[in-house]
């Protein structure tokens, strides 16, 4: 988010009431729903849970009544300062309140059991700032923390422009038109009911962001449903019969995928994953599990033509950040965990994992392996191998790990051959690489 962006945030908040919207009946509603959410997936208090865009309180200050340690984030002066205001007059007051920036959290890492992350994923407008967001959440839960990632709907401004009758505004067409091309929703006008500039998400964009920055998906709920369009919201929410009945419906359909987009809100449940850690100290490197500040390392390394034209395809050239921060979620929700950084003086300058087969072949594993160019030479490689290989006998209970090399590629047959592999045969035109069929030769290790 620029400066200009803070701004706009700021400045929408200085005219418009979270806790007035929040008293509407399709607030009421938004409201009640996202507490059965929280209540669903929260540990028991006194858990730490950090409110990171919590506005003036609203969600932290009952949530502080059940007896949980919160710590309220906003990025508008004039919220946190009635968070302290309200506060102040609590039974169950928050543990602290201050201005802070959802992409940069002061707290230190792996200190909450919580995040609610109920706004800076639409109010960032661009994807990775939003990353950035879900990255800093990742950082400071616990292993086994759990994530609350609120998202708007793609579809949010046309169904609200079919419902309140909006789409007969030219000028609202055209905001709507732009929601459902792009998600960035832009508001030219100053007519605070059609919002501030923002990002409304598909539900599989959420789900794909929060992978990103590492989290296992426990959950996608639409948080009002469909109910949030019914005419007579009013009458349903201040019945009690039909208040219940309105939120046992939407207990059941919230989860369903094909309803989640109608909700004008969707909740995103994560979690951490508890990694139990893997360190293998060796000579010339260490073998540890991937990490995310390794993101920029792989960067560095993995760019680079050569190495990508010695793998298959399915290792990117060029190598982005996006490929990175991909590969380290991917890596980190494998149970169990085969995939491994080769690291040096800390640094994440290559890779080594295996591909665990199945059926008749359980008892047998594919390993494979790079390393940054600047660091060859050095029998890296090769140490890491021999070490890998015996480690994935004893934690995989396997009786072969064995590896492909590409035709031309004696660098790696050099180093496979040096860790105790033996050659097995040649696969003629076995693979086809960057418009010409090659052949591959096979490598094994039996376990002793």
């Amino acid at each position: 988010m620029q400066p200009s962006d803070i701004r706009a945030v700021v400045d929408h908040y200085s005219e418009a009431s979270e806790n007035t919207r929040l008293s509407s009946p399709a607030g009421q509603l938004e409201f009640q729903r996202t507490m059965v959410l929280l209540r669903q997936f929260l540990p028991p208090p006194p858990a730490t849970i950090l409110d990171v865009g919590g506005a003036s309180g609203v969600y932290s200050l009952p949530l502080a009544a059940e007896g949980y340690t919160v710590h309220l984030i906003d990025p508008v002066p004039k919220h946190v300062q009635q968070a302290k205001a309200a506060s102040a007059e609590a039974q169950h007051p928050l543990a602290s309140a201050e201005v802070g920036d959802a992409r940069k959290l002061s707290q230190e890492s792996n200190s909450a059991e919580a995040v609610l992350l109920m706004g800076p994923l639409y109010h960032l407008t661009r994807e990775d700032d939003r990353i950035a967001a879900l990255t800093e959440s990742f950082r400071v839960l616990k292993p086994g923390g759990v994530l609350f990632a609120v998202a708007i709907s793609r579809f949010a401004s046309t169904l609200d422009g079919l419902s309140r009758n909006l789409l007969a505004d030219p000028l609202f067409v055209s905001i709507v038109k732009d929601d459902l091309k792009t998600g960035q929703h832009k508001n030219p006008t100053d007519n605070p009911n059609y919002f501030t500039d923002a990002f409304f998400h598909l539900p599989a964009e959420l789900s794909m962001e929060a992978t990103r920055a590492g989290f296992l998906i426990e959950g996608l709920e639409g948080i009002e449903g469909p109910g949030w369009l019914l005419s007579d919201l009013t009458d349903w929410m201040s019945d009690s019969k039909r208040h219940d009945q309105l939120m046992s419906l939407l207990e059941q359909l919230s989860s369903h995928e094909s309803l989640v987009g109608a909700s004008a809100h969707m909740m995103l449940i994560g979690r951490k994953r508890i990694i139990n850690p893997v360190s293998l100290p060796l000579q010339t490197c260490e073998l540890r599990n991937l990490q995310l500040e390794d993101a920029a390392s792989l960067v560095e390394n993995a760019n680079d033509k050569e190495i990508a034209s010695r793998l298959r395809d399915g290792f990117p050239h060029p190598y982005t950040m996006d490929d990175a921060h991909w590969w380290i979620a991917h890596a980190n929700a494998q149970e169990p965990a085969t995939h491994f950084a080769i690291a040096v003086d800390g640094q994440a300058v290559g890779g080594i994992g295996l591909l665990l087969q199945q059926d008749v072949a359980r008892k047998s594993a594919e390993i494979g392996y790079w390393l940054g160019r600047k660091y060859w030479g050095r029998g890296i490689v090769t140490e890491a191998v021999e070490a890998f290989t015996n480690y994935a006998f004893e934690e995989f209970d396997l009786n072969r790990v064995y590896a492909l090399a590409f035709e031309g590629n004696a660098a790696s047959a050099r180093v496979l051959e040096k860790a105790g592999f033996q050659y097995e045969g040649l696969l003629r035109k076995a693979v086809f690489k960057h418009g010409q069929l090659l052949d591959q030769l096979a490598y094994a290790k039996i376990r002793s």
